[in-house]
Order: C-alpha cells, then structure tokens, then sequence
C-alpha cells in the first residue's frame, strides 16, 4: 500500500478526495445503487491512475467499463453499450498488455506516436463511426425503441 500511495502530491490528493465525496453525495441525492456508486468511482479511480502511470487503472477501468456497459443496458441506451462492450473492453485487453510489456523499473517506458500510427489510429476511429452510424441506421426500430425509452426515463425523473 505504501508503494501505491508513494508519489501522490497534495494536489491529487485533494482531487480524488472531492470527486469521492461528489460521488457520494450524487449517490445519496439520487438514490443510487450501490453498485452505480462503484461504478463511478472505479471511473474516477481509472483515471487517476492511469494519469500516474500505474498499471491498476486497468483493473479499475475494466469493472468500470463492465459496469457501466451494464446499466447503459438496463436503461436501453444501446449505442453506450456497444461502445463500452466492443471498443473500451478490447482496448482495455489490448492496454494492459502492452503497458505491462513496456515498463522499466516498475515504471511506464512513454513515447509519443509516429505519424503513421497517429493516421492509423485516425482512419480507425473514422471507420468505427462510419460502421456505428450504418448499424444504427440499418436497425431504425431498435433506435425508436431507444429513443421511446429514453422518453419514458426522462419523463419519470427524477424518480420518486
């Protein structure tokens, strides 16, 4: 644990500290799930920890990612979760590899992209959307059905 917590200035310390006590108290104001609060908090916690180059933001990012793929469906936001399940996920695998693979001294080796991989991975996301946008399209009554429940969500909250 002392390892972890080595290298944390007061800074971030304060940070993590206030997006935590905003979390509890969007959970208490809400009436969220206690699995919705562990949700955004392993969010946060991600985050945090992959900005300190620690290889457990992964840990965090995949419940994180699960999690939150989870309830996007129970709320028929199906485009969140295909996002979540078919790209966060596989990137999730794909990060942890090769972060782990690309460490020295327990320390994150960086390097910044060539051109090339920064075209590639542009041509990428532009086909990732070209395709969401067709499978969206190609599926308009289940988009009606998203949208009919989006309606409905809207109109019942805040819940009573």
């Amino acid at each position: 644990m002392k390892k972890v917590a080595s290298g944390w200035n007061l800074f971030e310390i304060a940070w993590l500290a206030l997006f935590i006590s905003i979390a509890v108290g969007f959970t208490v104001i809400s009436k969220d799930s206690l699995f919705g609060f562990t949700v955004f908090i392993t969010g946060v916690l991600c985050v945090v920890l992959a900005a300190k180059g620690n290889l457990m933001s992964y840990v965090f990012g995949m419940y994180n990612t699960v999690g939150y793929a989870y309830l996007a469906y129970i709320n028929g936001l199906f485009g969140e979760v295909m996002l979540n399940l078919l790209f966060f996920v596989p990137m999730n695998v794909i990060g942890f590899y090769m972060w782990k693979n690309n460490r020295q001294d327990g320390k994150l080796i960086m390097r910044q992209m060539e051109l090339g991989g920064l075209l590639l991975v542009g041509a990428v996301c532009v086909l990732g959307c070209l395709l969401l946008g067709y499978g969206f399209r190609s599926s308009r009554d289940r988009t009606r059905l998203t949208s009919m429940r989006l309606r409905r969500c809207c109109l019942l909250w805040p819940p009573s």
